[in-house]
């Protein structure tokens, strides 16, 4: 299923939805709309809470309303790139327990993603077990 415009809580677990999303929650941040739904897809049929969303703007702007525990973003995307919105989401004070993850195709691009505050750097294309693995040694519970 593709979403629209918008990004969709796609079986969001009954508890999240009742705080509006402040529990466990992975955003996946992609322009490529298959690449960002099919990883949001892998992650709830592994039991995380995921949505996905297809630019910065967007990301942020939910990200500042859902308090994700974990974003998952691309680093090249039209105007504002994965590590402008890294920095931008370092200043809230709210993300000091966010893990974020930057996902490229581009190896060389790790340095610069881990200066720009990433947590972790994981090369195109991830697997689900490389990504439950990170996930699980951050200790990140699943619903």
């Amino acid at each position: 299923m593709r979403a629209g415009p918008l990004p969709q809580r796609s079986r969001m677990h009954p508890s999240l939805a009742a705080t509006g999303g402040a529990g466990m929650v992975v955003l996946v941040v992609d322009d490529d709309q298959d690449t960002a739904e099919s990883i949001r897809e892998l992650l709830l049929l592994s039991g995380y809470d995921a949505l996905a969303t297809f630019d910065a703007d967007s990301a942020l702007d939910l990200a500042a309303k859902i308090h994700p525990s974990v974003v998952i973003a691309d680093l090249v995307m039209p105007d504002i790139d994965g590590l402008e919105m890294c920095r931008r989401l370092k200043r809230e004070p709210w993300t000091k327990s966010t893990v974020l993850i930057a996902l490229s195709g581009w190896l060389d691009k790790r340095d610069e993603a881990l200066g720009a505050g990433f947590d972790e750097f994981l090369q195109k294309p991830v697997t689900m077990d490389t990504l439950r693995s990170y996930l699980d040694r951050r200790q990140l519970p699943v619903c």
